[in-house]
């Protein structure tokens, strides 16, 4: 964890561009994890926290999601999204606020917030490849975002061809970020509010696959995302991973940095360093990598499903 906040700190006072040859890894484990090791792209190791693994009981009831308004002009009838009782156990920001996970998550979240020079923080959390834990890094984030006071907070799922926060927080998929680019539903029936007035969430909603390239780059996605970046204090996108598709680029004009999820034993330093060029390549710096372990947890608890590119 340390390498990546000095890293970040000396990129902050040295240069506004962050150099990915100064990027470091920030371990993180979701789930019981043994010691593990990943390497960063300068060669250094970063060794996983150690975790209890999650007890068998019953998760416990989450905030129930309610519309919130803004003022954003877009307009089209859609059925309202269900509401739900149950975040996913792997929002160990809500489920286990207390654990040594969490508090390192909150590291990150302090270190962008630095970054940031205390101000608007608009970061995009992405991987190199699918299935390496980006939505669940993305929305554990976003939810320590939300605990800060005065501050509000909008988590956007934006990978519309696979889109999991809306699962992760037990919502039925309906109206979402899709929909409203499309011009299919308005802000009130997209943006949810989870439990607290301080953390808002932008599902991915459905979109057409062969349309995905064309809403997220379109005039529609200046004015929705554009305005709706700048309605919050702390946004977080949750992008689809750099290398599998071309949205991730496009999704670079909304957002001041971005912050990669590697997985321990799985992710190759070969396909990190052309995530990172990619990104850099059209303007996004790289603020740091934050690296899972699930081997403990085996693959069933803990997955990105569902990627078929």
């Amino acid at each position: 964890m340390g390498n990546v906040l000095r890293a970040m700190k000396k990129s902050a006072e040295h240069s506004t561009t962050l150099d990915h040859r100064a990027v470091r890894v920030v371990s993180m484990a979701v789930a019981g994890v043994e010691q593990a090791a990943v390497e960063a792209l300068d060669g250094a190791a970063a060794v996983a926290a150690p975790l209890e693994a999650p007890p068998a009981a019953p998760a416990p009831a989450a905030p129930r999601l309610t519309p919130v308004g803004t003022d954003v002009p877009v307009q089209g009838p859609a059925a309202p999204m269900r509401r739900s009782s149950y975040f996913s156990p792997m929002i160990l920001a809500h489920h286990r606020p207390r654990c040594q996970v969490v508090e390192q998550i909150r590291q990150v979240r302090t270190a962008l917030i630095r970054l940031a020079n205390d101000g608007p923080m608009r970061c995009m959390i992405t991987s190199a490849q699918p299935r390496e834990g980006k939505t669940v890094t993305a929305t554990n984030l976003a939810y320590t975002f939300s605990e800060i006071s005065d501050k509000r907070t909008l988590l956007i799922d934006a990978d519309l061809r696979r889109g999991s926060v809306a699962a992760l927080l037990g919502m039925t998929r309906r109206a979402g970020l899709g929909d409203l680019l499309a011009g299919e539903c308005t802000v009130d029936q997209a943006v949810w509010s989870a439990g607290r007035n301080s953390f808002h969430v932008l599902t991915a909603g459905t979109a057409p696959m062969d349309r995905v390239g064309e809403l997220l780059s379109g005039r529609s996605a200046e004015t929705v995302i554009g305005r709706l970046t700048e309605s919050y204090d702390y946004v977080v996108i949750d992008s689809p991973p750099v290398i599998s598709v071309a949205d991730a680029g496009i999704l670079g004009r909304f957002v001041d940095l971005a912050v990669l999820a590697v997985r321990i034993h799985r992710t190759h330093r070969s396909a990190v360093e052309q995530a990172t060029q990619i990104l850099e390549g059209v303007g996004v710096p790289v603020a740091g990598l934050i690296a899972l372990d699930e081997k403990a947890a085996g693959r069933s608890e803990y997955r990105y499903a569902g990627y078929t590119y």
